[in-house]
C-alpha cells in the first residue's frame, strides 16, 4: 500500500513537473527542451533544461529571446528598447541657401575565433569601423557660418537597445561659392560571442554598428540639413527629445 502511495506520488510529481515545462526556440534558431525555472538576471535569462548530458543549467541573452519571453522577464529592457523608436512630429528643416550631401566611403571588419569545436562552440571577437564623408556648399554670396554635427549609431549586443557611439560636432564656415568636406569615422566598435553549444551557454557583449545621421545648422540653431545611413535614423534625430531618449537609453544599456 505504502508503495502504491509512493508511485502515486512520484507520478504526479512528474506530470506536474512536464506541466510546467516548455520548449524555447530562440530568435537564433537554437532550441531548448523542457525548461523549468526560468529566472532574469541581469540582461540573461536563466534555466534548467534537458540537455545531451542530462538536467543541465542554461542562458539565453535578451537580444536572442522570443518577444513573449522579453515581455515576460525583462519589462523595462522592453520599453528601453522601443523608448527611441516611438512616433512624433519631426523638426522642420528650413530653407537655406547651404546644400549637404554624405555619404559612406569606408566600411571595414575584423574577426577572430579565439576556438572553434567541431561541435559548433566558439569564441568569436569582432573589431568593426565605418567612415562617412560630408560636403557642405555655400549657393550664397556671403560668407556661411555653420555647425554640422554627425552621430554613430549602434547597438548592444546583449540587450538590442539602441545606443549613441559617438558624436562629432564641427563648426564651419564656407566662402560663398565655395564647398568643404568633412570626414568622420565611427571609431572601432568591438564585439564578442562566446556560444558553449555542449552545456547550452551563450555570452554576447559589446556593441554593433548600425549606422549615422549628419545635421546641419545655421548661425542661428535652425536645422537646415539632415542626411542618414537610413530614413528610421534621420527621424530619430529630427523628432523632439529623440537625441535626449537616445542618450538615456544608451546610459541604462551600458551599466
Amino acid at each position: 500500500m505504502k508503495l502504491r502511495l509512493l508511485l502515486a506520488s512520484l507520478l504526479c510529481s512528474c506530470a506536474a513537473h512536464l506541466a510546467s515545462a516548455k520548449d524555447i526556440v530562440t530568435l537564433s534558431g537554437s532550441t531548448y527542451r523542457n525548461v523549468t525555472e526560468m529566472q532574469a538576471r541581469g540582461t540573461n535569462l536563466w534555466f534548467l533544461f534537458d540537455s545531451r548530458t542530462g538536467r543541465g543549467h542554461g542562458m539565453i541573452q535578451y537580444s536572442n529571446l522570443p518577444s513573449t519571453l522579453r515581455a515576460k522577464y525583462f519589462p523595462e529592457q522592453l520599453v528601453a528598447s522601443s523608448s527611441v523608436t516611438k512616433s512624433g512630429p519631426l523638426a522642420p528643416i528650413a530653407a537655406s541657401h547651404i546644400g549637404m550631401e554624405a555619404e559612406m566611403f569606408q566600411n571595414s571588419a575584423k574577426a577572430r575565433d579565439y576556438f572553434k569545436t567541431d561541435y559548433g562552440s566558439s569564441d568569436l571577437h569582432t573589431e568593426k569601423s565605418r567612415a562617412i564623408g560630408a560636403r557642405v556648399r555655400n549657393f550664397g554670396s556671403e560668407p556661411a557660418p555653420a555647425v554640422l554635427t554627425v552621430h554613430w549609431i549602434g547597438k548592444h549586443t546583449g540587450t538590442n537597445v539602441r545606443v549613441l557611439l559617438k558624436t562629432e560636432t564641427r563648426k564651419l564656415s564656407i566662402a560663398p561659392g565655395a564647398a568643404t568636406t568633412v570626414v568622420s569615422d565611427s571609431g572601432d566598435v568591438k564585439g564578442s560571442d562566446l556560444n558553449l553549444v555542449m552545456i547550452g551557454y551563450r555570452r554576447t557583449s559589446g556593441e554593433r554598428i548600425e549606422g549615422w545621421t549628419v545635421m546641419l545648422h545655421d548661425a542661428s540653431g535652425a536645422l537646415i540639413g539632415v542626411k542618414a545611413s537610413d530614413t528610421p535614423l534621420a527621424d530619430l534625430v529630427r523628432r523632439e527629445g529623440g537625441l535626449g531618449e537616445l542618450q538615456a537609453a544608451s546610459k541604462a544599456a551600458m551599466k
